[in-house]
């Protein structure tokens, strides 16, 4: 059967194909206003909301890459490897036009900037299948305490958890020391925490495609409880988004990972408008309605994993560092963790024969 013209690119978004993103492939000839699976709820910057921007099978062996995570562990400063991870992160599609115009940031609170580094801040990075680019402040990730000091108490409110950088008040100076980096197909870029970064709308022509993959360093034994709980609970989001193929609860920036821009909660009509290409029969996508605070009701959406989901294969370090960082196992609403365990067994241990064999 042959597929309608205006549908025959839906499918590719969730595979991400290398080769749709080449010269000459078919993304570069798609616009995310017309995707039908969703992805355009985030189109600014490039996030597709479903559980299979951050399961791909690419992702977890980079994520399990024993010679990529000693090659973190020494960039970030730690002694012990054992003690690094990389977290689950989203893949990223930008189509041509798609972004902000510009948006310098540090992926940190404005309260985080203003006190002593803890040591286990790790790295932040992000993996090019076609080409693209990082804008960033040259030597920002050097900045003191009281460097920041005087960005913070301008009044400045962050955006989210990201704290942005206004260009009327940069006492820095770090609007002016910006600098592009050109990264080919292959590339890896990795960068600190504190390093201020950018993000610019995509007026290459084609689309950028990639991933983001972020190493998360363990804090030690003597480190505040707060910070411990906070990594075995990302840990724990980790494992269960790897056993369920569903998306983690957040960011390992620690923001919230949403379906849909906050705003379309309070604007209903423009959310009503972006569903209304979608495909209502797709089984990853649940639409129901709610009842707002005017109580009104108004058509929701999210996204489901896939019923028939199996955990792609992961190096059995990363499988046991897991089990042994997350306390409790815990939050699995609908599964049965030990069922869930059981079953990833054969995922882990696909590899290599299993003892019985």
């Amino acid at each position: 059967m042959k597929v309608p013209k205006k549908n025959r690119f839906e499918d590719y978004l969730p595979t991400f194909n290398a080769d749709d993103f080449r010269p000459g492939g078919r993304a570069h000839s798609v616009n995310h206003k017309n995707l039908r699976n969703g992805a355009f709820f985030h189109s600014g910057f490039g996030a597709p909301c479903s559980g299979t921007s951050f399961n791909g099978h690419d992702q977890w062996a980079q994520r399990g890459n024993a010679p990529l995570r000693e090659m973190a562990a020494r960039l970030a400063g730690v002694d012990d490897v054992r003690n690094i991870i990389a977290m689950a992160d989203r893949k990223f599609i930008k189509f041509h036009e798609a972004g902000a115009e510009e948006f310098v940031h540090v992926d940190l609170n404005g309260k985080c900037l203003t006190q002593p580094r803890s040591g286990h801040e790790g790295l932040q990075g992000k993996f090019m299948v076609s080409k693209g680019s990082f804008l960033m402040s040259a030597g920002s990730h050097k900045m003191t305490t009281d460097d920041w000091a005087k960005y913070v108490n301008a009044d400045k409110i962050p955006r989210g958890d990201k704290f942005s950088i206004d260009k009327k008040h940069d006492p820095c100076q770090l609007w002016a020391q910006q600098t592009l980096v050109m990264l080919e197909p292959g590339d890896l870029i990795l960068w600190s925490p504190y390093l201020v970064h950018g993000v610019l709308k995509n007026k290459s022509g084609h689309a950028a495609l990639g991933w983001y993959i972020s190493f998360n360093v363990k804090p030690s034994a003597d480190a505040p409880r707060k910070d411990q709980e906070a990594f075995s609970q990302r840990v724990g989001d980790m494992l269960r988004s790897w056993l369920t193929g569903d998306r983690p609860d957040c960011f390992p920036s620690g923001d919230k990972v949403h379906t849909y821009p906050a705003r379309y909660k309070n604007f209903p009509k423009m959310l009503e408008a972006k569903m209304s290409v979608m495909h209502h029969d797709h089984p990853n996508w649940r639409f129901f309605t709610r009842v707002n605070g005017k109580n009104e009701t108004v058509p929701d959406v999210t996204w489901v994993p896939s019923a028939d989901y199996v955990p792609p294969p992961i190096e059995e370090w990363l499988y046991n560092f897991m089990l042994e960082n997350v306390s409790p196992l815990h939050e699995f609403p609908g599964h049965d963790p030990e069922v869930l365990l059981e079953n990833a067994q054969d995922s882990v241990l696909g590899k290599r024969p299993r003892e019985e064999d």
